[in-house]
């Protein structure tokens, strides 16, 4: 293998990678996915995401990691 060949592996799995985190994704409800899309995905902080949200910042954080919780499941469960 050459280095000029690892490029297009990297691709390769970061896009089975996105792919398996977007079926994980499906399978949390509204609720949570909202929740660890903002705090995951675009980086919004905790306090951040409650705004968005419209709910206070416990609510947002337990979404938050309800949500990681599902994904780690889920994602546990397709590999």
């Amino acid at each position: 293998m050459t280095s000029s060949d690892r490029p297009v592996e990297d691709t390769v799995q970061e896009r089975l990678d996105h792919g398996a985190i977007g079926r994980a994704l499906a399978w949390l409800t509204d609720l949570l996915r909202k929740a660890v899309q903002l705090a995951l995905f675009t980086g919004h902080t905790h306090e951040r995401t409650a705004h968005l949200l419209g709910v206070p910042l416990g609510t947002a954080k337990s979404r938050i990691r309800s949500g990681l919780a599902g994904l780690r499941a889920e994602l546990e469960d397709g590999a």
